[in-house]
């Protein structure tokens, strides 16, 4: 996403040549060309100074600040991953750190971290992310995810000891990516893939008027300067999605089934049938596809959302995510079978919204994905097959940890997280993660995947190269050093990753990939003068 800078001159954006390293450029509006700032290899996020003079970006969770005259750069602090910073004229940072969850704040000349706000606790409050200063340097706004939606949403506070936060607008924010303060007392925000506005003064203490909704269909975060110029993204169309072949050099062979708007790819065991879940008539659905024929069926019918199926063992059960009415729209594990036929049966995962992400080849356990209280991220659980078939946790804390895969054996499980500041695929021991634990990337990556005898692991950089590690499992695990096999279709969201499942791996060793479809359109991004008439009608 390009990020204008608040005097409305200069663009500053990441870009990645082919066979290059992520790196932050910068192009003033209206140039033919950027220009590249060097130092900035395999930047994370970026900031503008309120000044539009300098940048702040962060690199293995450090930031710096980058000078944009002279090029000279210098420490600010570690600060790991983020939800969101903002930058006063008085050289103050609010950091919304994913470590954390709270709003705290540090020098642009660098030293101590310290928290501006706390959870509040009588709200169940989890999450606090987005800050943005108002024009006094002193207020700032952010958003707030707590137990009840009327106990979230927009928040005001200061940088003054003691102060009290403000409720500004009352709701659960869903894909809220972002905000900001537009003067002469606008605000502007993203949620739930629109882009509303509405008045608001200047010390944040009341919103003002109706709010208008200026865009709707949105993919991701927006950005908006001081001059009132707004850029965002519209999504792509939902059918531009093929299910195609890639042998282990990254050689594409064969489309499987129709163009549709895939979400999550599962092989069956045998690597015969996949299931999937994709959208048809405006509802998403599980189907599997039968690869020699390639032939698709449907096996949920119902007018709820249905998703992320993982086959069982002996490829005669899928378990999947559903949210319906007849759950109260909490999001469900059932079970069914992989015919279709039969009834589906509800799996106890302890009344939180869980998704299902692989079934343990030995049939012993399902691991999903449970969210944290709030939604304030996601953490893997187990659900023994066996016993009481009681959900227990296999690993809290406040990093997220996605993407899971159980080896081969049954013995360990390979997933996604960022504790490090950035994601990684960590393999763990199982179902007792106390056993070991090994850092399997080096410089970030998502999706991991077993081959079929335990041998090999990959995953997706977050270039988008499918890479793979040599794997020995035994009471330890033996990493190789990780290699590129070859460059994919797929991107990569460096800060919040899809939790979608968009390749698998077949017992013949090709990998099955949900690519963008040939003649799909790109969708350029947008950009808005004089949307702040809108208000005016």
């Amino acid at each position: 996403m390009p990020l204008i800078s608040p005097d409305g001159r200069t663009l500053a954006y990441i870009s990645q040549p082919e066979n290059g390293k992520r790196t932050l450029w910068v192009r003033p509006i209206g140039a033919d060309a950027g220009q590249q700032l060097s130092g900035t290899e395999e930047v994370g996020g970026s900031l503008w100074s309120p000044d539009s003079r300098s940048l702040a970006f962060i690199v293995d969770g450090k930031m710096k600040k980058i000078d944009l005259a002279g090029g000279s750069q210098s420490l600010i602090g570690t600060v790991g991953s983020t939800r969101g910073a903002d930058w006063n004229n008085s050289g103050i940072i609010l950091l919304a750190r994913n470590s954390t969850n709270i709003i705290e704040q540090i020098s642009e000349s660098g030293g101590k971290i310290t928290p501006v706000t706390r959870l509040d606790a009588a709200r169940k409050e989890s999450l606090q992310a987005l800050p943005v200063f108002l024009p006094d340097g002193n207020h700032f706004l952010y958003v707030s995810v707590a137990d009840k939606p009327e106990d979230s949403g927009i928040f005001s506070s200061s940088l003054d000891a003691g102060a009290k936060p403000t409720q500004l607008s009352a709701f659960l924010p869903n894909r809220f990516n972002g905000m900001a303060y537009v003067s002469p007392g606008i605000l502007i925000y993203s949620n739930e893939g629109k882009i509303i506005a509405q008045g608001l003064d200047k010390k944040g203490a009341k919103l003002q008027g109706s709010p208008v909704v200026l865009a709707e269909d949105l993919d991701g975060s927006i950005s908006v300067s001081n001059t009132g110029l707004l850029i965002y993204h519209k999504a792509a169309p939902v059918a531009g999605r093929q299910l195609r072949w890639f042998d282990h050099d990254g050689k594409p062979g064969n489309e499987a089934g129709p163009v549709r708007n895939y979400g999550n790819v599962d092989l069956s065991p045998r690597g015969d049938r996949v299931a999937v879940d994709m959208v048809v008539d405006n509802n998403r659905d599980i189907w599997v596809i039968d690869l020699a024929r390639s032939v698709p069926s449907r096996m949920t019918f119902n007018p709820g959302q249905d998703w992320s199926p993982s086959w069982s063992p002996d490829g005669q059960r899928l378990a999947f995510a559903t949210s319906r009415a007849e759950y109260n729209s909490v999001t469900t594990i059932v079970e069914k079978s992989a015919t279709g036929a039969g009834t589906e049966t509800k799996v106890d995962s302890g009344g939180t919204n869980s998704i299902p992400v692989h079934w343990s080849p030995d049939d012993r356990y399902i691991v999903f994905s449970r969210t944290r209280s709030g939604n304030a991220g996601f953490d893997n659980w187990i659900l023994p097959r066996f016993g009481d078939r009681k959900p227990a946790p296999y690993l809290e804390s406040t990093f997220d940890r996605i993407q899971s895969r159980v080896s081969p054996d049954s013995h360990f499980l390979a997933f996604t997280t960022n504790e490090s500041g950035i994601f990684q695929i960590v393999v763990q021991t199982f179902p007792d993660p106390n056993g070991g634990k090994w850092q399997i990337s080096a410089d970030g990556g998502v999706e991991p995947k077993w081959r079929h005898d335990g041998r090999e692991l990959y995953y997706l950089s977050l270039d988008g190269k499918l890479m793979s590690v040599p794997i020995t499992l035994g009471t330890t695990v033996t990493a190789g050093r990780p290699v590129s096999l070859f460059q994919t279709p797929l991107t990569v969201n460096r800060t919040s990753p899809t939790r979608d499942r968009r390749y698998d791996v077949a017992p013949d060793g090709r990998f099955l990939m949900s690519v963008p479809a040939p003649g799909t359109a790109y969708v350029p991004f947008t950009v808005v003068v004089n949307w702040e008439s809108a208000l005016e009608k």
